[in-house]
């Protein structure tokens, strides 16, 4: 799950920022995700619990299941890009990811996910949460581009986190 740690008298603690860049960087072997520096050479770390929020949902989206010591940590995602697209395989994913999204985020109050292939390579989502709905695409081609697929179709629906009453 996806909680800012608390120290022992129950004061919630930051976590490291990145920048949260996904693409393939120009050699295309590494990615550009990088951890953030303050002006000062320090690492920077998360504002407040929003910003916190935001990081760690795309990052979920970009980790495996079975990359962490915690085998419940990750996306289901890497698990189904390579099945056949058959509505079998459709459903068990969608049961799959719903579980983790709400094991991972129960914060987002998800009320139900649908999914539904474009194609035999992209799937169409709708997360129904209870402060509207999340869109996104899953497609095993560019799977690397996080940021428009998922991030900022997301930072749409919560509200950009420096915008201004």
């Amino acid at each position: 799950m996806v909680h800012a740690a608390v120290d022992k008298r129950g004061i919630a603690m930051p976590d490291l920022k990145t920048n949260m860049m996904f693409d393939a960087g120009y050699i295309k072997c590494h990615s550009t995700l990088e951890l953030e520096t303050t002006p000062y050479g320090d690492l920077a770390l998360t504002d407040n619990d929003t910003d916190l929020f935001y990081q760690s949902f795309l990052l979920y989206w970009g980790i495996p299941k079975g990359e962490r010591i915690d085998p419940r940590i990750g996306c289901p995602w890497y698990d189904y890009q390579h099945k056949k697209a058959t509505l079998a395989n459709l459903a068990e994913f969608e049961n799959e990811l719903k579980e983790s999204l709400k094991w991972h985020f129960p914060a987002l109050g998800i009320r139900s996910l649908n999914l539904v292939y474009l194609d035999n390579h992209t799937i169409f989502g709708e997360i129904t949460v209870s402060s509207g709905k999340i869109l996104f695409l899953l497609d095993e081609r560019d799977m690397m581009d996080l940021k428009n697929n998922i991030w900022d179709p997301f930072r749409e629906l919560m509200g950009d986190v420096n915008e201004q009453p």
